[in-house]
Order: structure tokens, then sequence, then C-alpha cells
């Protein structure tokens, strides 16, 4: 079971961090695996036992209250992708925390993440020395060329898991000490995981995540109040601390790219004047928590439902913020968005009790490997909820999984008070539990099995229409649609296609053809809308199916609500300038081109500017 679990954390790690349900399968596959495992354990083993924890209700009461909420979520589909990953999260939790109390599963999920965290940590330097413009076999972003991010997308990412299993790594070197076996073996095990933390601090900085940098500092001040203040207790994780913040200083200072990242990322270097970022928006953060924010403000109690963020914000969008981001850059506000403060109460509950546990385990009269454990992943946990002010790593799947692992198996491990024993489970207890996860697994099963093929398919549809084979394409929407009929996307991109293949029947003789092309577009974007209200793209898609059908007033209607979604949109305004400008109101036209270009994104994209010269220079 400790084997499969390693394995999940690697393939979820290694497969882009499980970002998209595709990805995402290999790891549900090998849940499911645990989980019938479980099952095997609890019908054929003689005596089993569950650990108590202060951890356990708050865990349980958010996924209760995370269920509810996919119930009353306006956009059923992102709901339920997210209620998919807190799912997965909390059965691995309680897996962790029921079946791994002994020394040596910790030591092989510790020696796994070691060995996984080299290998990132070399792929990811490989990639800051060359410039790599892959992970694997995807194209990276312009803008990650030349940073570290090995198998993840974003460097940001990649520092989120590497600064959780330095957690484990420093207090492995401050705290356990070695009794049995040869001093030799000792030894070089002790300089083995020496060296592969230097490597991971090396790749860690590499990231030029200057969230994961701050973090890893913070977890290495957070070291030395982790235990005894006696200072036979304290004096090696001075030590260790002090060393490891020397070593980031110097690798920041002897890295060339490094150095010069930290020194363009403030301003006033100039002697007399006072140190600040040269970005105090710190890359539009800071305009994304305000309008955070304002959606707080404006849904306090129980935020606007699971997933939902992505689709809500672009009405508090602030001004010349580009693009549609799906995340807030932020868990804490993302969390209070999507759940209320009903949902962060639950989740600030569950820190404050694995905490409570972690602390009791640091106690000097634990053995060392458990105390090391328990304190690196006090380290982890504390390293993480910092970098989550300016990041999204627990929406990133694998990062998630892994955080919850080192929660559940920390939990599991016994403390010397016996404050949370280990009660045997009940002949009926077992049975029971055992039916409820083959219930769960067949539940869970028949919901991700689709979800998940769909998802497959409208990408390979994606494909298809990129290149040019719309019949194709359409077959495989319509192949998503039957597994999945709440997903939005093929829905509209089956009204993409009807409305192009219109757009094309040009000429007064097609136009009873361009009519029905419009009229089949028009329903497939209204099935799509159904189930997203908040898609501003597909009302302004069908907008035009609209005019191409006829109904000038229902085209009309649709701009006007998706400027109301969407009020910061330069691409609103453009197609409310274009309805106006094709029927002559030249007025109307250029105020809504006006409009559009203050909105202006950056993308040097000319279409506004040239209708309002056009406009400005006619009689």
């Amino acid at each position: 079971m400790v084997l499969t679990m390693a394995l999940s954390l690697c393939t979820g790690t290694i497969l882009f961090g499980a970002v998209t349900i595709r990805l995402a399968v290999p790891v549900y596959c090998l849940a499911l695996v645990l989980a019938l495992l479980w099952v095997a354990k609890l019908f054929f083993a003689e005596t089993l036992f569950w650990k108590k924890s202060p951890m356990h209700w708050p865990v349980i009461v958010f996924f209760a209250y995370a269920v509810i909420r996919y119930f009353t979520s306006p956009i059923e589909y992102d709901a339920r992708g997210e209620l998919f990953q807190i799912g997965l999260c909390v059965f691995i939790y309680f897996l962790s925390a029921f079946n791994f109390n002994r020394p040596a599963d910790r030591n092989v999920l510790f020696m796994c993440l070691l060995m996984l965290g080299l290998g990132e940590s070399a792929y990811g330097l490989w990639q800051f020395a060359t410039r790599s413009p892959t992970v694997l076999i995807w194209e990276r972003p312009d803008q990650y060329f030349h940073r570290a991010g090995g198998t993840y997308i974003c460097p940001n990412h990649l520092g989120g898991f590497l600064e959780m299993v330095l957690g484990l790594i420093i207090a492995r070197l401050a705290i356990h000490r070695t009794t049995r076996g040869p001093v030799q073996q000792s030894v070089l095990h002790k300089i083995f995981v020496v060296y592969a933390a230097v490597v991971l601090v090396a790749a860690l900085l590499a990231t030029l995540s200057r969230a994961s940098w701050f973090s890893l500092t913070v977890g290495l001040v957070m070291l030395l109040f982790w235990g005894s203040w006696r200072w036979q207790s304290l004096r090696p994780r001075l030590v260790v601390a002090g060393i490891g913040l020397a070593l980031i200083a110097l690798l920041a200072f002897k890295i060339e790219r490094v150095r010069g990242y930290i020194q363009t990322t403030f301003s006033g270097e100039k002697p007399g004047q006072t140190m600040s970022f040269k970005d105090p928006t710190l890359g539009s953060r800071t305009k994304l928590w305000a309008a955070t924010v304002s959606m707080i403000r404006d849904h306090p109690g129980f935020g606007t439902g699971g997933g939902s963020w992505e689709w809500i914000y672009p009405k508090y969008r602030p001004k010349k913020v580009p693009a549609n981001p799906e995340f807030a850059h932020n868990d804490y506000l993302n969390l209070l968005s999507d759940y209320g403060a009903v949902g962060f109460v639950i989740m600030l509950a569950v820190i404050v009790a694995f905490y409570r546990h972690a602390a009791l385990l640091a106690k000097p009269d634990n053995p060392s490997e458990a105390r090391a454990f328990a304190v690196g992943t006090g380290i982890a946990v504390t390293a993480i909820l910092m970098h989550s002010w300016f990041d999204f790593n627990l929406h990133i799947l694998a990062n998630a999984l892994l955080l919850t692992t080192l929660m559940g198996f920390t939990v599991a491990m016994e403390d010397p008070q016996h404050k949370f024993p280990r009660v045997q489970l009940s002949q009926r207890a077992r049975y029971s539990l055992a039916v409820g996860l083959v219930l769960l697994c067949a539940l869970a099963v028949n919901f991700v099995r689709p979800t998940a093929l769909a998802y497959h398919y409208t990408s390979k549809a994606n494909n298809y229409k990129s290149h040019g084979y719309p019949d194709e394409a359409l077959d495989y929407y319509q192949r998503a649609i039957r597994l999945d009929p709440k997903y939005p996307q093929p829905h509209a991109k089956i009204g993409d296609i009807y409305r192009t293949r219109g757009e094309w029947r040009a000429g007064a003789g097609r136009e009873q053809e361009r009519r029905q092309l419009a009229e089949k577009a028009i329903a497939a974007y209204q099935r799509a809308l159904s189930l997203n209200p908040y898609d501003s793209e597909a009302l302004l898609r069908q907008g035009r199916a609209f005019e191409m059908a006829g109904n000038d007033d229902q085209a009309l209607l649709n701009y006007q609500r998706a400027s109301v979604l969407d009020p910061e949109s330069p691409v609103v305004y453009q197609y409310l300038g274009r309805y106006y400008r094709l029927r002559g109101d030249d007025k109307n036209a250029e105020q809504a081109y006006q409009k559009s270009a203050e909105r202006d994104w950056g993308y040097d994209d000319p279409v506004s500017w040239i209708n309002l010269e056009e406009l400005k220079q006619r009689p």
C-alpha cells in the first residue's frame, strides 16, 4: 500500500502536476487500487486500528460542506471537478492516517520523495541552464524558458513541491539520529541527504519563484520553534537553519541569473533611495486580490460556489488586467470567494488541529525519526501556506495530494502521551467501512470516468478543429456530450463550427443556408449558456450568430449582457462597435470603440484604433 501511495504521488508530479482531469486519471486509478487494497485489509487482517485525532472531524465537515456547495453551485461542471480533487485528497488523508503508522512506511515515503525531488531538480536545472522551451513533450510558455520548472508547466508549482520536500529533508538533518547499523552507513546516508538538500535548494532558486524563496526561508526560521529550547536540542536545529539560510544566500549570489532576477525585482538600489518592489502589483496579483475581496464582500457567508472564481471574477475585473486567470493567485482569497466564511473557518480548524497534533509529536520523549517527520511536515505545511498567499499551489492536484499525504502520515504516528490513541476496529465497523469504500469506488468510477473521457474527446476535437477538420471535430464533440451532457465546452465549440460555416456562406444566393447554420449555432450556444451562464465569450459568439440569423435585437441584448458580465473586456466593446457600425450608428460605434481602446490589454490589437480613426475622419 505504501509503495502504491508513493507511486501515485510520483505519477501526479511527473504528469505535469496532474493539472487536468485527463492527466489526473492515472492518479485516480492508483487511488482506486489503494481503496481496494484497504478493503482487502479490512476483510482479511486479524486486527485493525483507527487513529483518533482532532483533525478528522473538520476534514469530514469540510468535505460534507463541499458536497453541499456542489449541489448549489452556479456552474455544475467546474464544481464537480473541484469536488473530485477535494474528495481524492480527503480519501488519501484518511487512508494515510489509518494505515501508515510504522517508521518503515515513513522511510519509504521519505526516500521516494527524496529521489523524486532529485529527479525534478536535475531536470529543472537543465531547463534553467539550456533555456529549454519544453516540458517533456509540451511546449512551455515563452516567459518560462529561462526558469526551472521540472515536469510542472509553471515554475512556481515546482517551487511549491520542492519546498515541501525540503521541509522533510531539513528536519531529518536537524533531528533524526541513527542508532542502529554501521557508522559508515549512517554517515553515507547523511552525506547523501545533505547532497540532495543542496541540489533541491539550487533548483528551487532556479525556479525564480520569489514566493518559494520566501517560503523556504520562513520554513528554515520556523525550524527553531519546533522542539525543546534546551541547548542540546536547539543546537542542531540552529546549525541546520543557519547553514540552510547561508546556502540560499550563497547560491543566490553565485548564480548570475538568480542574482540578476533579485536585482530587477527591486527599485531604489541607488544610495539614498528606499528599497521597494519595482512592480508593486506583483505581476498584477494585488489587482486580482482587490477584485477577489470585492467578490467576497458581495458573497461573504457561503461564497459563489466551488470552482466558480474563474467565471464570476470578470464582473469584478480591474482595469488593464488581461485575459481570464483560472485562480486568484491567493489560495486563501480563492477559498473565501468560492466557499465563503463558513468554508474558510472549517479549513482553518483543519490547519489548527494539524499543528496541535504535530506539536505533540515534536516533543523530546518521541523517537527522533518520528519527531523529524512531524517537524518536517510542520515545516512543509508552513512553507506551502506561506506560498499560498502568492500562488495557487493547493489547486494543483499533485501538490495538494502531497500535502494531505504528509498530514495523514503525521496524524498516523503514535504519540508518547497517548493523547490521541489508536483504537481497535470492531468487526461490524470493519465490514461497514469496507462496504462503504466499495460503494465509494463504484461512485467514483461512475462519475470520474465519463468526465475524463469527455475531456479527452473534447481535447481531440479541439485539435481537429484547429487544424481545419471540422467534421471530425464535430464527431468527437458529440461523443463528449453523450458521455457528459453537462460539460459546457463541447456545446460552445459546436456552436463555433456552425457559426464559422455560416460566415463562409457569403452572398445573397446562400442566405437560407447561412440562416440555417446560424440557427444551429444559436441552439448549441444556448445549451452551453444554460450550463454556464457566466461565459461572456459564448454570449458574444451567440450574438454574432443572432446577427447572421437576422435577429438584431437579440444580438444587441447578448452584447449588452456580456458587457455586464465582463465590463472591463475590450473584446466586448469591439463586438458592440462592429454591431453599431454595420448599422450606420456611427455615434454609438465610436463610443464602443473608444471604450475598447481604453481597456486595451497591451496586445497591440489595432482593431479599435483603426475603427476610431476611420470614424473620426468621416464627414
